[in-house]
């Protein structure tokens, strides 16, 4: 879940709260998901597997987001002026 918290926070700290949201109901729906249908699908003792294989499926699909849309944000982020900080010298990046 660590790579999913990261993802939220992170996007949310950015302003890009769209991705945080989607991020965090993903994983929460897909939990709901796998707790009602793998007593169905396998015994009723599988429901307590839903968790860690959701959170697994949760953590590839956070860090393919946080690939895609990461540089994006930073240089959203970067290229906003911010009056209070000193010109970066000459060489030196956001």
């Amino acid at each position: 879940m660590a790579p999913q918290w990261m993802v939220t926070d992170m996007s949310t700290a950015l302003g890009n709260v769209h991705l945080a949201l989607f991020c965090s109901l993903f994983r929460k729906s897909l939990f709901l998901v796998g707790v009602l249908l793998f007593p169905v699908l396998f015994t009723a003792a599988a429901a307590f597997a839903a968790e860690p294989f959701c959170d697994a499926i949760a953590c590839v699909m956070s860090t393919a987001l946080f690939l895609r849309f990461t540089p994006r944000l930073i240089a959203k982020y970067c290229a906003q002026p911010n009056p209070q900080s000193q010109p970066a010298p000459a060489g030196e990046r956001c």
